[in-house]
């Protein structure tokens, strides 16, 4: 961008998050920037491009992005700002699609306990919040159970990574919109799959215990969904379901990528997950 188009979007960013009410200012006008200067977060045949991290300078009224692109895996709830799994050194295709597995696991760990304490200072009914953390219970067992198969296949898990993202209320339930009812909707639906297919028959029964997990987590998402519409404006409503019908009409393209990473563990091939992702979007829609 020239420098009057920078200043002139650093400005329309500042009121924009003013009139949002965004928790961190600073972290909300840096991602407009980063997404102004380079368009929105997007997919392409190699994975999504993430902007990692960002450095604003008022005074120059510029901005400096730090962007990657990163494969895609589905498979739960990913927290806001959540930077996807990229691989393990040393590990066969097993070992990496079960770190894989293991690592979107407690990423959703995060995810969830975000979400519980952004509900709290949202004022959310109690019984919501408790769900939350109900669900960050369940991603931590299923976090221990895929770690220790990853690690019995020679993979060390790394921990889950994340930038600082923008945390007002229609961000979130965005996030909750795409993130939660549509692509944990459908992990649950690909543990369940898992839950058939898996050669081993310990991850037999532990991806049906996660298939029953995942539904239930998929259904709280649709539960919140509902209630963070009582709080927004009929223009920031429309803006969500928009956001939700991309993300439907994404979700067999998604399928297709993660295909690949899952495939040692799961069997499910890329046209027959897209395929999957398909139905399930036609029958959500």
């Amino acid at each position: 961008m020239s420098g009057v188009a920078e200043a002139e979007a650093l400005q329309q960013a500042a009121e924009q998050a003013h009139s949002s009410g965004a928790d961190d200012e600073e972290a909300f006008v840096c991602e407009a920037m980063c997404q102004a200067a380079y368009g929105p977060e997007d997919g392409g045949p190699r994975g999504i491009r993430k902007i990692r991290s960002c450095t604003l300078d008022r005074a120059a009224a510029s901005v400096t992005c730090d962007v990657v692109t990163e494969p895609r895996v589905c498979k739960g709830r990913r927290p806001v700002g959540h930077m996807e799994f990229t691989g393990v050194r040393g590990a066969d295709p097993l070992g990496q699609s079960l770190a894989a597995m293991a690592y979107l696991e407690a990423a959703s760990v995060d995810a969830f306990e975000e979400l519980a304490s952004q509900l709290e200072d949202f004022s959310a009914p109690q019984q919501l919040i408790a769900r939350a953390r109900a669900c960050a219970a369940d991603e931590r067992r299923h976090t221990l159970w895929l770690t220790q198969y990853a690690e019995r296949n020679g993979a060390r898990v790394p921990s889950p990574r994340a930038v600082p993202a923008a945390t007002h209320l229609e961000a979130i339930a965005r996030h909750n919109a795409t993130e939660g009812c549509i692509f944990e909707s459908f992990a649950a639906l690909i543990a369940h799959r898992a839950a058939d297919r898996c050669d081993d028959a310990g991850l037999r029964s532990i991806f049906a215990k996660i298939a029953d997990d995942e539904t239930r987590h998929g259904q709280f998402a649709w539960d919140l969904h509902e209630w963070f519409k009582t709080r927004l404006s009929t223009s920031q409503r429309r803006a969500i379901a928009a956001a939700q019908e991309a993300a439907l009409q994404e979700l067999p393209r998604r399928a297709r990528e993660m295909a690949g990473l899952l495939e040692p563990v799961l069997h499910i091939g890329a046209d027959e997950n897209a395929s999957l992702a398909l139905a399930f979007s036609s029958e959500l829609a």
